[in-house]
Parts: structure tokens; sequence; C-alpha cells
């Protein structure tokens, strides 16, 4: 196979890694201080929460009830972030 073959498709892979913990040793291992509140350096991450991103629109609420549900099913907690 000609080796421009390479660019020329999509790569899909699985890993098993923590990207949060990935990004945050390997691209910017310290982030700028806030002056507004105070966040600590490393968070606590809470292995059974899952977060769902979504426009904050009522019509988006069963497809987030959907999701909750499926995830509870699996022993974890949905929350997006207009319900903090």
């Amino acid at each position: 196979m000609p080796q421009e073959f390479e660019f020329s498709r999509n790569h899909w892979a699985i890993k098993n890694v923590d990207l949060y913990r990935f990004l945050l040793r390997n691209v910017r291992p310290r982030r700028q201080r806030l002056t507004v509140f105070q966040i600590p350096e490393h968070e606590n991450i809470e292995p059974t929460l899952a977060s769902a991103m979504m426009p904050f629109d009522p019509g988006f609420n069963q497809v987030y009830d959907c999701i909750g549900r499926t995830a509870q099913s699996v022993g974890l907690r949905c929350r997006r972030a207009d319900n903090f």
C-alpha cells in the first residue's frame, strides 16, 4: 500500500486510560490560577460520576433522563452542568 494511505482515513481507538488525568499530567502540568474563586490544584475524581455534555435546552431533558437511567443501571451517577 502507498505510504500516503495512512493520512487518507480516520483512525478510532478505545483506550483504557483516564483522559482527564492524562491531560492534567502531560499537556499542561499546572493550570492558571483563577482570581474570582479558588479551585484545588488536584480535584477529587469520582470514579462513578458520568458527565453528560449537551445544550441547556428543555428539548434535551428526555435525552438526559435516558442517559441518566442507563448510567444508573451500570452503577454510575450522571450529572450535567445545569443541575449543579
